[in-house]
């Protein structure tokens, strides 16, 4: 099997539209978090976003990862984020 140029152009293509949707989302959740100042729920988040909570965390990590000031609490038995 051959890989053609037309294919790795179509490779690259989806790969930088799906890393452009996870800045976008990850920016979608820092406008959300920075909203509020009583904070976010994981669900409230996920809902929003339309993920799975898996996502929302991943998104959170990389987000504090990468410098964003973030605080987690609970409240009322769920994880919360600000």
């Amino acid at each position: 099997m051959f890989l053609h140029a037309q294919d790795l152009r179509f490779t690259f293509q989806l790969e930088k539209s799906v890393r452009g949707n996870q800045v976008t989302r990850q920016w979608r959740l820092v406008r959300s978090l920075s909203a509020t100042t009583r904070g976010r729920s994981i669900p409230d988040l996920q809902r929003e976003l339309e993920v799975t909570s898996r996502t929302v965390r991943r998104d959170l990590q990389a987000l504090e990862h990468a410098g964003f000031p973030l605080i987690s609490e609970t409240r009322r038995g769920e994880l919360c984020g600000r």
